[in-house]
């Protein structure tokens, strides 16, 4: 298990270092968030389900928030943006291309704060990134058709209460709200046939909690005060607590 730095949560780029310090901060914020009950997620292929986070949010205490930042261009680009100081950040990504559509991460330097997003086709999608001590200062999108990228703060990803299952298509960023108790399982379901990865952050850090291909269908527990997950898949995902 890796360790987390503060108010850095993912985006899931290969290396990165987890810090236990943004979890707590985050635990905190999910506990102030109301409770929003999702229903049945309803979403086509390649498109992520998603609920609009509760408008009464707080930020988090301990670290910096900011407004949403929307990025948009068509074809190849590189988008700048500001955010404060290590702050993670939700990238709420749409592409309607055909070919494809790559998203990695730039410090303001230029060196490489990591991928996002590498696929063929039509694309949306949530990722999580500067989850670590990078600062990511810019998107560099390889793309031949129209894009979007909301950057928003981890307290805006939509709300799981865990009375209901939770569903999606694509990759998505999700807060568990209250935050799992010790010895809490998780059924997990997947029926695409891509990459399937599952990542859990608790006040002790980042677990991964699954991580395969193709069809997937089992029960793992959840580390105690687990409060925020993410998903990476090419297919759809339903996670329901027992």
């Amino acid at each position: 298990m890796a360790t987390l730095s503060v108010l850095a949560l993912p985006g899931p780029a290969p290396g990165r270092v987890r810090g236990a310090a943004i979890a707590i901060g985050l635990v905190v914020v999910v506990l102030a968030i109301g409770i929003i009950v999702l229903g049945d997620s309803k979403a086509g292929p390649g498109v992520a389900s998603t609920t609009a986070p509760p408008t009464a949010a707080s930020p988090l205490p301990s670290a910096p928030t900011f407004a949403p930042i929307t990025l948009t261009g068509s074809g190849s680009k590189l988008a700048t943006f500001t955010i404060p100081a290590s702050s993670a950040g939700l990238a709420v990504v749409r592409y309607s291309g055909q070919d494809t559509f790559v998203v990695r991460g730039l410090a303001a330097d230029g060196s490489s704060t990591g991928g996002l997003i590498n696929a063929i086709g039509p694309y949306s999608g949530t990722r999580l990134f500067d989850i670590d001590d990078q600062q990511t200062a810019a998107f560099q999108v390889q793309a031949s058709g129209p894009w979007t990228i909301t950057v928003e703060p981890p307290a805006s990803a939509r709300i799981w209460t865990g009375a209901s299952a939770v569903s999606g298509t694509g990759d998505d960023v999700v807060q568990l709200s209250p935050a799992s108790s010790a010895l809490a399982n998780a059924t997990f379901t997947y029926s695409g046939h891509g990459g399937f990865t599952v990542d859990g952050f608790s006040p002790s850090g980042d677990d991964g909690l699954v991580s395969t291909i193709g069809l997937f269908h089992a029960q793992i527990p959840l580390p105690d005060g687990t409060f925020l997950i993410e998903i990476q898949a090419a297919g759809t995902w339903s996670i329901t607590l027992d």
